[in-house]
């Protein structure tokens, strides 16, 4: 017998259903409705006694369309909204202005107390390549001297020395590729001239060929013949004219040497081809030393350059990872030379040149840079580079941590860490053939 579905629905179910019922005649009456009230009902689906039976039953959904709202009341939803967008986004926008304008007034403030700043030093200083008035401005005096190198090419150089007083001890300094004598006055009072000067040394300052003139004594720049030189040339024709320079012209027997980059990479190849050489000099202090590169490969200033002086640097660093033209262990002549203290200085963050890898080709250096972990294969491949530097002895070593490659001259803090190893060296110095070290 089947039984009807009401009787068997239970009580909180006909509770449940009775709730519905208004909603349920609504529904059954909507056509006669009017639009206003059609606005202000809302559509029920009832599920049948089945499906309340099984327990899926779905609550009602209403919905209800913004479009057939009166006029009045979408302005009044569209307001709302207005205001509520409004009262979100303003305070970010004020918070953010706020921000620019505070960044904008302290700007002004500190470009004004610079501009007293300026204002109170009177600065009147010129903009040119004339390494004279450098050393004029800060109350030093200055000599240009010109050397005629064996091919025939004239140099320009420059003497420093204190106003009133003797010529002391002579000091070379060698400048780097695409850079002039003038890169080490440019740090003002603290630049490494005069802070040489100030301890008494003589200094000398060297331009490679085409770097600060282009004359030669026969040959004019238009000629191609005039740019066929290259690394090798630096090392064996214009370093050994400037060094003689100035030992002529001092009547000291022996002359310190400071280079930059490229201006010891010429002074080691140099040394590693005619080791001789090094009776001419007291020590030779590296800054920078350009011999085995880094992951970098150029930094330049716009200075004249030989297309052979670049292919030099490709063939040597962009192949071959070192400076070319330097001879090594193997290919050794067992001779006998007085040797010269070495120094080198580089810095941590110098990825132009790889100071550490080259500490580590000198004997006794095995382990310069490494950690534990990377010794032992530092170890396996200790004889990786094995340069020739018979009249070279190696005492001093100074990595800078933070240091880029220009920043052993020009950081603003050398007068800290480069110059105090600088004037330690050059104190210990030979500076005459029978003083003893």
């Amino acid at each position: 017998m089947h039984i009807p579905s009401y009787k068997i629905i239970k009580e909180d179910d006909l509770l449940l259903q009775s709730s519905l019922h208004s909603c349920i005649n609504t529904t059954s009456v909507s056509t006669t409705i009017t639009d206003k009230q059609q606005d202000e009902q809302c559509h029920v689906r009832i599920e049948s006694s089945s499906s309340i039976l099984s327990g899926h039953f779905h609550a009602p959904q209403c919905r209800c369309s913004y479009t057939t709202l009166p006029l009045w009341k979408r302005y009044l939803i569209d307001f709302r909204m207005d205001m509520i967008s409004f009262c979100l986004t303003y305070p970010i926008v004020a918070f953010f202005t706020l921000i620019a304008l505070l960044n904008t007034a302290r700007m002004r403030l500190i470009n004004s107390h610079q501009q007293q700043h300026l204002d109170h030093l009177s600065l009147d200083e010129e903009i040119t390549q004339d390494e004279m008035y450098y050393a004029e401005r800060w109350g030093y005096g200055c000599q240009q001297h010109q050397v005629i190198t064996r091919d025939g090419y004239i140099l320009k150089m420059y003497r420093f020395y204190p106003q009133g007083q003797k010529y002391r001890k002579p000091v070379f300094l060698g400048h780097g590729l695409f850079q002039c004598s003038g890169a080490f006055v440019l740090n003002e009072k603290k630049s490494l001239v005069f802070a040489l000067v100030d301890q008494g040394y003589d200094i000398w300052t060297g331009n490679n060929r085409a770097i600060g003139g282009l004359d030669h004594i026969s040959l004019s720049p238009k000629d191609p013949c005039y740019w066929n030189w290259g690394l090798k040339e630096l090392a064996l024709q214009d370093f050994p004219a400037m060094l003689d320079h100035i030992r002529t012209t001092t009547g000291q027997e022996r002359v310190a040497y400071i280079g930059h980059s490229q201006g010891n990479a010429l002074v080691f190849i140099a040394l590693s081809l005619q080791p001789e050489l090094a009776s001419k000099m007291s020590c030779f202090i590296a800054l920078a030393p350009a011999v085995i590169s880094g992951t970098l490969y150029f930094q330049f200033t716009p200075r004249p350059a030989s297309t052979r002086l670049l292919s030099d640097w490709l063939e040597g660093w962009g192949k071959q990872g070192v400076c070319l033209y330097m001879t090594d262990r193997g290919n050794q002549i067992q001779e006998s030379y007085d040797k010269i203290p070495l120094a080198l200085i580089y810095g941590g963050e110098d990825y132009l040149v790889d100071g550490a890898s080259f500490v580590r080709s000198f004997e006794g250096y095995d382990h310069h840079g490494l950690d534990i972990n990377t010794r032992q294969l530092a170890t396996s491949n200790q004889y990786q580079y094995n340069f020739s530097f018979p009249s070279l002895d190696l005492v001093h070593v100074e990595r800078i941590p933070g240091y880029e490659h220009m920043d052993t001259i020009w950081a603003h803090d050398n007068h800290i860490t480069t110059y105090p190893v600088i004037f330690n060296i050059l104190n210990s110095a030979r500076w005459q053939s029978n003083d003893v070290e």
